[in-house]
């Protein structure tokens, strides 16, 4: 994932940061991690915190089978509405799938995280 300031020309310079996002998919459980700070040198205005909105297909069809558990760098997190999930909370929900897929989506929000730090998400089936 690559980000810059969005009003520069400084990434012509080296002044932008790459996110590196790993997946690891099994039966049992899917994890992702994305390390914030993988590439770049950064650039002003850069965050130090970041809230991350992962969708997952399932594809589920109704009815959508709950996940077994969901964490966030280790600490299990709730199943919530999806109106609280918009809000960049931390917690997990289901949201129908549009567009060019079947089934469902499981959404996970991450909450407010440090981007010193990489996070990994873990969704056991």
């Amino acid at each position: 994932m690559y980000e810059d300031d969005g009003v520069s020309l400084g990434y012509a310079t080296g002044a932008y940061r790459i996110a590196q996002v790993t997946h690891n998919s099994s039966a049992a459980a899917t994890t992702l991690t994305i390390a914030p700070r993988a590439g770049g040198s950064g650039y002003s205005g850069e965050p130090t915190t970041r809230a991350y909105q992962l969708e997952l297909l399932t594809g589920d069809k109704p009815p959508i089978k709950a996940p077994k558990m969901v964490s966030v760098d280790g600490r299990p997190v709730r199943q919530i509405a999806p109106a609280d999930g918009r809000a960049r909370a931390q917690g997990w929900w289901h949201d129908n799938a549009t567009g060019l897929f079947e089934g469902a989506l499981l959404v996970v929000g991450t909450g407010e995280l440090s981007t010193a730090n990489a996070v990994s998400v873990w969704v056991q089936r």
